[in-house]
């Protein structure tokens, strides 16, 4: 369930950027991923992935995350 819904993640950025899977191996070439555009569109779509590939998918499209909520920050430092 939760690999379908971070590739709909990935499908939404693709879209934003107006990319496809072609555009995405290219980036994710420059960080040393060298996938096909057909290996990832399958990995996308079955949601065969590792939250690593999803931030590399997420920061090769330039997108900026953050994550929220109060039991998600990070503890301050004294």
């Amino acid at each position: 369930m939760w690999g379908l819904e971070a590739g709909e993640l990935i499908k939404l950025a693709l879209t934003k950027k107006g990319w496809g899977y072609s555009e995405l191996a290219d980036a994710l070439k420059t960080q040393g991923m060298r996938r096909s555009a057909a290996a990832i569109n399958r990995r996308i779509n079955r949601g065969n992935f590792s939250a690593g590939f999803l931030l590399a998918c997420l920061q090769a499209m330039g997108c900026e995350f953050e994550v929220r909520g109060p039991d998600c920050r990070r503890p301050s430092s004294s």
